[in-house]
C-alpha cells in the first residue's frame, strides 16, 4: 500500500482490522493521496466500507462448496479430489482402491415419524461412527439424503475389503437414543474395486451404486461387489434408449408449463418448460423414469434441441395471440459442452424470426460449471451477446456452491433450488441458505427466483427476505400449453403477498414480521400433532431444541442487538414456557392421558399469544 500511494497513486484493497475488544472485522479501503506542488502527496483521504459480512458469506459459501452442511464430510465435489489423489498413490504403490457406495436401510421411516431433526441427528451420529472405523487416508463423503460413499486406500482384495465393511455394518447397526427415543438402521454397500474396474470417478459410483441396488435386493444389510463384465444391463439401457427414441419419433413427448409470478406486482413473467413422456399404453411417464437413462448421450442433445425448438415454437404462438411470457428450459451438461450446441441454437432461433430471443431463458444445473468453468462462461457469453438468450444459474446452492461460479459465470439469474425453500419455515440451517443467496444475488447484482413455493407463507417469508419472483405449486402445477390459456385467463394474484409487497418496511418490521410468521407456522404444526396424537394415539414428533427456528431467530436478534435487553428477556422467558408446556405434553403422552393434551394445547395457545404481543412491543419500543 505504501509503495503504491508515495508514488502519488491511487491504492484499492481489503484490510483485516481488529477492534479494541479484539474481533476482527473487514474494511474495503481505497487511498488516495493528495499532491503537492512538488507532485508528492502531502496527505491522504481514506475511503473505507465493512465487508465484513460480505466475507463472512464468502467463507461460509467456500466451506459449502467442500463439505456437507450437517455432517461436516467431504461433499462430491472434495471426495472427486480425493479419488484423483488416492488414484495416484494406488498406481505408484500396484494397490487396489475400494469405491463404496453406501445407504441406510429403513432410513425414510424415522424421518417420517418422529421429524427431520431427528432423521439429521441420526445421520450426524452415522456418519460419525462411519468415520471413527476408518484408517487414515480412507475417505468418507456424504453425497446426500442418507447416502454416503466411502474411499478405502491400500486394498489388496475384496476380502480385505469386507473387514472394513462389516466392522461399519455393525457399528452403523447399533441403536441410537435421541430425545428418549431409539433409532435403528442398518447399511447396505455396494463395491467397485479400482483399478480392476477401469472407470472414471463418476462411472465408478454409479458402478457401486449399482452393487449397493444389488445388496438391497439381496435383503438389506449386506454388501455386493460389481462385476465389470456383466453386460445384462447395457443390453438392458439400449433397449430403453431405442424405446424412447421411437416415442420421440412417433411424437409422444410433451412440454409442460410452470407459471412463473413476481409477488410485488402479482405478474405472470414467465414459466419453465418441463418435459413429459405421455405413453399410448402406460400413460404420463415422468421425466425421472427417462431423462436418467439418457444422460450422457447423442439421443440427450437430441431431446434438448427438440425442448428448445418446442419451446421456441410455443413462444411464437403465444407472441400470436398477444402473449409475452418467458419460457425457461433446462439444459443438461453434456448439451451444454456439445461442440455444436451455439451453433444448433442459433439455428432454432432462426426458425422463428418474430420471436425476441431474449424471452428464450436457458437454465443450466449449476453443477454443469464444475466440468469446465471457462469454457461454460464462454457458452454463456456467446447466448446471451450473439444470441440474445438470457442464462439462469438453476438449483443453486445445492453443495457445489461458489463464489467462484458468481464471480465466472456471467448468468443473469440465480435460482434457489426447491429443496431449501421448501423446509425453511421449519429448519433454520434451510432458511439460513436461503437468505445467503438472495444476499449474494443482491451483491452481485443478479436476478432472483425461488423455485418449491408450495404455500402462501413460502411467498410471505421469501418476500421478508427479499425475494420478488417465485413458481411452485403454490403459484401452479406444470401443465399443458391449452391449459394455461384458461389458467391465464382465470388467474388472480396472491392478495396477501400484494398487501405485504405494497408498504414498503424497515429491517426491524422485517425481523419481527418473519419471526411472526415462523411462530404461527411452528404454533399450527406443534398443534397438529398434539392433535394426531389425541385422536389417533400417534408418535409424539421429537423436537430438537438445537434446530427450533424460534430459537434461532431470538440467538440471531440477541447477536445483532437490535431490540432491548429486557424485551428480549421477556422474549426468552416466553420461549422457555413454551418448551417446558411442549415437554408436558410429551409427559401426557407417555403416560397415556389423551385428555390433558386439550388442556396442555389451551395453555400453548396462551402462552404464545404473550409472545406474539412481545413481538409487537418489541417493534414499538424497541
Amino acid at each position: 500500500m505504501w509503495d503504491t500511494i508515495v508514488q502519488g497513486k491511487v491504492w484499492h484493497g481489503d484490510v483485516k482490522n481488529k477492534t479494541k475488544q479484539g474481533d476482527y472485522f473487514w474494511v474495503r479501503t481505497t487511498v488516495v493521496p493528495m499532491l503537492g506542488q512538488d507532485n508528492k502527496p502531502i496527505q491522504y483521504i481514506a475511503i473505507r466500507t465493512d465487508i465484513t459480512e460480505n466475507i463472512t458469506q464468502q467463507n461460509m459459501l467456500e466451506k459449502m462448496a467442500h463439505y456437507d452442511v450437517l455432517t461436516g464430510l467431504p461433499n462430491r465435489v472434495l471426495v472427486a479430489d480425493r479419488f484423483k489423489q488416492a488414484r495416484s498413490h494406488c498406481k505408484r504403490s500396484g494397490t487396489k482402491l475400494a469405491i463404496c457406495f453406501l445407504d441406510l436401510d429403513d432410513f425414510k421411516p424415522i424421518n417420517d415419524n418422529y421429524g427431520h431433526e431427528t432423521g439429521d441427528r441420526l445421520l450426524i451420529e452415522i456418519a460419525n461412527r462411519i468415520q471413527s472405523h476408518l484408517r487414515e487416508g480412507d475417505t468418507v463423503s456424504r453425497l446426500g439424503g442418507d447416502e454416503f460413499l466411502l474411499i478405502l486406500n491400500d486394498v489388496m482384495s475384496f476380502e480385505q475389503c469386507k473387514q472394513t465393511l462389516e466392522r461399519i455394518q455393525n457399528a452403523v447397526s447399533l441403536p441410537v437414543m435421541i430425545n428418549h427415543q431409539s433409532c435403528q438402521v442398518s447399511l447396505s454397500i455396494g463395491v467397485t474395486l479400482y483399478p480392476d474396474d477401469n472407470s472414471d470417478f463418476d462411472t465408478l459410483l454409479r458402478h457401486a451404486d449399482k452393487a449397493m441396488y444389488q445388496a438391497k435386493l439381496a435383503g438389506k444389510h449386506c454388501y455386493a461387489l460389481f462385476n465389470p463384465e456383466r453386460d445384462l444391463q447395457t443390453i438392458e439401457k439400449n433397449q430403453q434408449l431405442t424405446e424412447i427414441q421411437q416415442a420421440l419419433d412417433a411424437q409422444q413427448f410433451q412440454l409442460y408449463y410452470q407459471p412463473k409470478v413476481n409477488m410485488v406486482t402479482g405478474t405472470v413473467f414467465g414459466a419453465e418448460a418441463l418435459i413429459r413422456w405421455i405413453h399410448p399404453d402406460k400413460g404420463l411417464i415422468p421425466p425421472l423414469d427417462f431423462l436418467p437413462i439418457v444422460e450422457k448421450t447423442e439421443l440427450e442433445i437430441t431431446i434438448g434441441n427438440w425442448v428448445i425448438e418446442q419451446a421456441l415454437k410455443q413462444l411464437d404462438d403465444w407472441i400470436k395471440q398477444g402473449i409475452k411470457l418467458e419460457i425457461s428450459v433446462n439444459i443438461a451438461s453434456h448439451h451444454l459442452l456439445g461442440e455444436t450446441f451455439c451453433a444448433d441454437l442459433e439455428a432454432i432461433l432462426a426458425k422463428y424470426p418474430i420471436v425476441d430471443s431474449q424471452y428464450l431463458q436457458l437454465e443450466i444445473l449449476e453443477t454443469s460449471a464444475l466440468e469446465d468453468v471457462r469454457r461454460v462462461d464462454s457458452i454463456i457469453e456467446i447466448c446471451q451477446k450473439n444470441l440474445g438468450v438470457k442464462v439462469a444459474l438453476d438449483d443453486f446452492g445445492t453443495g457445489y456452491s461458489s463464489l467462484t461460479h458468481l464471480r465466472c459465470l456471467g448468468a443473469d439469474t440465480i435460482k434457489i433450488d426447491q429443496s431449501f425453500v421448501r423446509d425453511m419455515l421449519d429448519d433454520p440451517s434451510d432458511s439460513a441458505i436461503v437468505e445467503g443467496v438472495i444476499g449474494l444475488a443482491s451483491a452481485f447484482n443478479r436476478e432472483l427466483i425461488a423455485e418449491g413455493v408450495e404455500t402462501e407463507e413460502h411467498g410471505l417469508m421469501l418476500l421478508m427476505m427479499g425475494c420478488k419472483k417465485v413458481q411452485g405449486y403454490g403459484v401452479a402445477k406444470p401443465m399443458s400449453s391449452e391449459a394455461v390459456l384458461s389458467w391465464l385467463e382465470d388467474y388472480q394474484p396472491n392478495l396477501r403477498w400484494l398487501q405485504y409487497a405494497s408498504r414498503p418496511r424497515s429491517i426491524l418490521e422485517s425481523k419481527i414480521d418473519l419471526f411472526k410468521l415462523v411462530a404461527r407456522y411452528w404454533m399450527k404444526e406443534c398443534l397438529h400433532k398434539m392433535d394426531v396424537m389425541h385422536r389417533m394415539s400417534a408418535s409424539m414428533p421429537v423436537m430438537n431444541n438445537k434446530a427450533c427456528p424460534l430459537e434461532n431467530w431470538i440467538n440471531q436478534i440477541k447477536q445483532q442487538q437490535l431490540f432491548s435487553n429486557i424485551n428480549l428477556q421477556r422474549m426468552e422467558k416466553a420461549y422457555e414456557e413454551l418448551l417446558k408446556i411442549r415437554d408436558e405434553v410429551y409427559v401426557c403422552y407417555q403416560k397415556s392421558e389423551y385428555k390433558q393434551l386439550e388442556t396442555k394445547a389451551e395453555e400453548l395457545k396462551t402462552v404464545f399469544e404473550d409472545m406474539i404481543q412481545i413481538a409487537d412491543q418489541m417493534l414499538e419500543f424497541g
